[in-house]
This record gives structure tokens, sequence and C-alpha cells, in this order.
């Protein structure tokens, strides 16, 4: 099964820790440098990605979901926030094949994603 974060493609991408990472937001490498375990550093990730959309950085919200997905590319968690910020991103197609990645069907996405 392809990965999610096989889908999207990096910009100029930075290797920290193993992961590659698009350049542009100094909080993802301090999340990656950090000796926590690899579920904290999406948890942070994804935390980081929601304040971003929440101030309509789009792009700063894309950049730290690809960094979660590199860290775990099978967290359905990620995964989900991702498949709707392509689509709101008005790049619906990305987001249907990122919704495909996940393990377990999530109607509510899918209902939202069709819409």
């Amino acid at each position: 099964q392809e990965a999610a974060v096989d889908i999207l493609t990096h910009s100029d991408p930075t290797e920290v820790h193993g992961y590659t990472i698009a350049p542009g937001k100094p909080q993802v490498r301090e999340i990656l440098a950090q000796t926590i375990r690899p579920v904290e550093k999406v948890e942070a990730l994804n935390a980081f990605a929601g304040a971003a959309y929440i101030a309509d950085d789009y792009v700063g919200a894309k950049t730290f979901l690809m960094a979660a997905l590199e860290v775990d590319p099978g967290c359905d968690d990620t995964i989900r926030n991702m498949a709707l910020l392509l689509h709101e991103m008005g790049e619906k197609d990305k987001a249907l094949q990122i919704a495909a990645k996940m393990r377990r069907a999530d109607f509510m996405l899918l209902r939202a994603l069709k819409s």
C-alpha cells in the first residue's frame, strides 16, 4: 500500500533526524529534534497544523501535516486532517487519494470530501 506522504510532493526538502520536511516552519524542525516518542511528535505536529489552519495559514498547516506523515505515514488522524485541508484548498482529487489511505473507512470524512 502506497503511503499517504508519497502522494504529496516536497519543494526543496530538508532532512531532520531521518525525516524529510519542507522548509519554512522552524517549529517543525524543533518538534522533530525533540527526544520524545514518535506518537508525541505526530500529536504536536497536528496541534501546530490546527493552529495554522485556524489562522488561515493553509500552506503552514500542510507543512506540519506533511512532517507528521513522514513520522507516521499510517496515522489516520493525520491522514484525515490532510484530506480535509487539501479539500478546502481545492485539491479535491488529492484529498480523496489521501483519504483512501486510511486504515478505517470514515464515512463522515468521505461525505465531506464528496461535497
